[in-house]
């Protein structure tokens, strides 16, 4: 392989790994992490951070060779258990190595396949419309600069404009504006273009591999559901490539006619009326261009349905659809790819030597369960927990993730309405069921509109992250508040520091699920995953060095008397001071005492006439803040959701599901089904709960994330984690050659997972105890 081929690689297949890493970690921790610095300071922080970096390295390496090693005994057991009926058959003492066949299974039969999982795929019909949309947004936004190319521009004059006084000839003058938002509403423009030609070029690589597939499961919701047949699904494939097309030469168009303009106005540069007129025109292309996009039928919604007539059962075609694209994915593991197959289901014969359906479906159906069967190999919390603990550490293994899982959406529920409380300038206490409420709405009954955005969400959030990171750095450059170092102090930043870095040990099974069992692929994953970390360590670290430039660690007593003011402040220096007396300034103290994000004091201080120069950062922060929490509410409740549907449906039994069907009562019914009704009602008692612990400790979010959250989670990694790492180093797992396997002296290292978390364990419990005994 050559390096362009490696570097090409890296870019496109391990780079997903690097950004879901980032997107786990950045969560609440980064609101909370500087409030727990206002007594400890900046070098504390940085002795505990990096000793926790240093353990989390130690836990991917050690907890990837956890997977690989359940993922082969899984294999195993399912060859064991059923070799008349196992799809891959081989020799008795042949070991699933990463060399054998079983491979086949993880090349194809994984959970996170955008070729294979029309919910996940970027190209969809709402995750176009956002697209498009956004994209709609920053033209009308850059057409108005275009517009007051010389002058103000009252379309962004309260996001983007600041003024700066300056001294001339002994007067002030305020018409001097600052280029800093422009600069930044420059590189926000190339970024989300960037993202969105990454996006469509990532849908027509995967709609082209369609091309080799025959009847991809990414296709049955709009070709068999729209009983589209034969030949008509080759032209939806050439038809949605050529669309795509269509779409980025309108992107391309965009970036062409607002980028020189942007790249003038940065620079303030005054232009003549003709060249304003020219750059009008370029503007107004794209959207000449969009008119076209009116006509596709992605963008059409269809309230009526056309009634197609045809001879054949339909909904007899769907389910025989669907499930020979089932076994068309078994097929290819286990058979070399024949090119272009035929389109159409073939008929089993059945006993009178006449093809029926029937027979049919009941033979595809077979192979549709060894194709569950397979997927059952592939490793995830729930299945760690099954083959790695004992039986009376699984329930407590898979209650503490839930449990975990719950503080983090408290926690999100409470730093969300703070996010939106400052933005708005709103009741607090007011916000918090209108931001549970609503996230829980759209979460429980809109989960298939939401799918596909997300991924884009996440990657805008982590570009915000990083642009709040860097322009709060330039701040507190200027700023430079003096910061106090207390060593005694050093615990609350430890044990945020394990919530701040935690996160990766619930993801990394559903990204080690789309992973080839070679060797390159593991190091690659684990390379990716490193640098995911190291990331947002730096993240973090420049973060909390910001925010302690510019919010004071203590708050200092102000009063209208200015000697009443002296007065005080001496007395709060010397702890005297009386309550009543004075107002505190904004402080990571005062945050604290408060449980309020540190953005929150933040935002108050930028938003001073002090700082006016500085008002945009807060603007920003806040923009960064309250995208952040509802991108990550809305991923981990969907997380929460669909662990509820998964409990319930391994308790369901299909017998029920015929004998409490609604369908008597109308074809309405087909959709709403009993057993989802009770996967929501289970769904809508848990965020009840989320709302419930939200609204009796509104003041909580510090407490809940210390003390709470980092307990379930250093219990999840120092105890049941140290387990498994312990069970896959015994010799009954050293049997299997692993792809990339870790050397025999490294092994010894795994003691200081166990050894951190657990110290971390005790300490959070004496922590707790303290603070309710205090």
């Amino acid at each position: 392989m050559t390096f362009g081929e490696s570097l090409y690689k890296i870019v496109s297949h391990y780079s997903q790994f690097y950004f879901v890493a980032i997107a786990s970690i950045l969560g609440t921790g980064i609101l909370g992490l500087p409030v727990t610095l206002s007594d400890s300071g900046f070098r504390p922080f940085i002795i505990s951070f990096l000793i926790c970096y240093f353990v989390q390295v130690l836990t991917i390496f050690f907890f990837t060779e956890v997977l690989q090693k359940a993922y082969y005994r899984n294999v195993e057991n399912l060859q064991l258990s059923d070799k008349d009926n196992a799809p891959i058959h081989m020799e008795k003492d042949e070991l699933p190595t990463y060399g054998s066949d079983y491979d086949l299974a993880a090349r194809q039969a994984h959970f996170w396949d955008s070729t294979i999982n029309y919910k996940s795929t970027l190209y969809s019909k709402y995750c176009l419309i956002f697209g498009l949309f956004l994209i709609y947004f920053l033209s009308s936004l850059f057409l108005s600069i275009h517009i007051t190319m010389g002058g103000d521009n009252p379309l962004i004059i309260n996001i983007c404009k600041s003024i700066k006084p300056k001294k001339f000839f002994f007067q002030y003058n305020d018409n001097e504006t600052s280029l800093i938002p422009t600069k930044i509403l420059y590189l926000l423009f190339i970024l989300l273009n960037l993202l969105t030609l990454t996006w469509i070029y990532t849908s027509y690589k995967d709609i082209f591999k369609l091309k080799r597939k025959c009847l991809a499961t990414v296709f049955f919701y709009s070709l068999v559901l729209t009983k589209f047949q034969e030949h008509e699904r080759s032209n939806m494939v050439n038809q949605s490539l050529k669309r795509l097309l269509y779409v980025s030469l309108f992107v391309l168009s965009n970036i062409i006619s607002i980028l020189p303009g942007l790249t003038i106005k940065s620079l303030n540069i005054t232009l003549n009326i003709y060249f304003r007129i020219f750059f009008i025109y370029l503007t107004i292309l794209p959207w000449c261009e969009s008119v076209t996009f009116l006509f596709f039928n992605e963008m059409k919604f269809r309230f009526i349905k056309k009634k197609f007539i045809t001879k054949k059962n339909p909904d007899l075609q769907q389910r025989i659809g669907t499930q020979y694209g089932e076994f068309v994915e078994l097929r290819d593991m286990v058979v070399p790819s024949r090119g272009d197959v035929e389109s159409s289901v073939p008929l089993m014969l059945n006993d009178n030597g006449d093809h029926d359906i029937t027979t049919t479906m009941k033979y595809y159906a077979r192979q549709s369960n060894k194709v569950d069967t397979i997927k059952q190999c592939l490793p995830n919390l729930h299945s760690l927990g099954e083959l790695l603990l004992p039986c009376f550490l699984r329930q407590l293994f898979t209650l503490t993730v839930l449990l975990s899982l719950l503080c983090l959406l408290v926690s999100y529920a409470l730093a969300g309405s703070q996010a939106f409380t400052t933005l708005f300038h709103v009741n607090y206490i007011k916000m918090i069921p209108v931001f549970c409420w609503t996230w829980t709405f759209v979460i429980i009954f809109l989960h298939s509109f939401i799918q596909p955005i997300i991924s884009v969400l996440t990657f805008l959030k982590g570009t915000l992250f990083t642009g709040t990171v860097v322009v709060t750095l330039l701040v507190g450059l200027k700023v430079q508040n003096p910061v106090t170092n207390d060593y005694k102090a050093i615990g609350d930043s430890f044990l945020m520091s394990t919530i701040a870095l935690g996160g990766l040990m619930n993801v990394m099974p559903l990204m080690f699920s789309k992973l080839k069992q070679t060797r390159d692929e593991i190091i690659g994953f684990n390379v990716a995953l490193f640098l995911g970390l190291t990331t947002c360590v730096i993240l973090n670290i420049l973060w909390c060095w910001s925010i302690l430039a510019i919010v004071p660690q203590r708050s200092t007593c102000l009063s209208n008397n200015l000697n009443e003011s002296i007065q005080m402040v001496f007395n709060l220096l010397n702890e005297s001071q009386i309550k009543g007396q004075c107002i505190y300034s904004p402080s990571l103290q005062r945050a604290e005492l408060n449980g309020e994000i540190s953005t929150v004091p933040l935002s108050k201080i930028l938003e001073t006439d002090d700082y006016k120069f500085f008002q945009y950062v807060s603007f920003i922060v806040q923009l960064f803040i309250v995208i952040s929490i509802s991108v990550s509410f809305m991923t981990m409740g969907s997380a929460l959701h669909h662990t509820i549907k998964g409990v319930v449906d391994s308790f369901w039994n299909p017998t029920i599901e015929a004998e409490t069907s609604l369908t008597k009562y109308g074809n309405i019914f087909q959709y709403i089904t009993v057993r989802r009704i009770i996967q929501c009602i289970f769904s809508l008692i848990i965020f009840s709960i989320v709302f419930g612990i939200a609204m009796s400790n509104p003041k909580g979010f510090k407490s809940i994330l210390e003390q709470a959250g980092s307990l379930f989670q250093n219990i999840e990694m120092g105890i049941f984690l140290a387990i498994m790492i312990y069970k896959v180093t015994a010799t009954e797992y050293r049997r299997y050659v692993l792809p990339f396997q870790l050397p025999q002296w490294f092994i010894t290292f795994q003691w200081i997972i166990p050894i951190y978390f657990g110290f971390a364990v005790i300490y959070d419990i004496y922590h707790i105890v303290w603070h309710y005994l205090k």
